[in-house]
């Protein structure tokens, strides 16, 4: 398990090892907060040998839905912002 960095593409990558799978985690090109990866990968890493694994099935509404219910309400954002966004989550949605 570790964290390096993508010269080539500025951008930090988290890797590690499970049950003889490799999973990764990317940081946002150009982001210098090689912390922000080491705790994604810390948290994928407790996750996956807790046997807690993304559904195989998701589809788009699946991860408009998580997007919305789990990581828009930790955002420090005007309502009016956060309106827009679900806003625009339904139109992604497919019917």
């Amino acid at each position: 398990m570790g964290v390096s960095k993508n010269k080539a593409r500025n951008q930090w990558i988290g890797e590690v090892t499970i049950k003889g799978e490799r999973h990764r985690v990317y940081g946002v090109p150009g982001d210098h907060d090689k912390g922000k990866v080491k705790a994604a990968l810390d948290s994928l890493a407790t996750d996956l040998r807790n046997g807690v694994t993304a559904p195989t099935t998701a589809t788009v509404n699946d991860y408009i839905d998580a997007w919305v219910e789990r990581t828009l309400p930790n955002k420090n954002l005007a309502g009016s912002t956060i309106a827009g966004y679900e806003w625009m989550a339904d139109c992604w949605r497919e019917e």
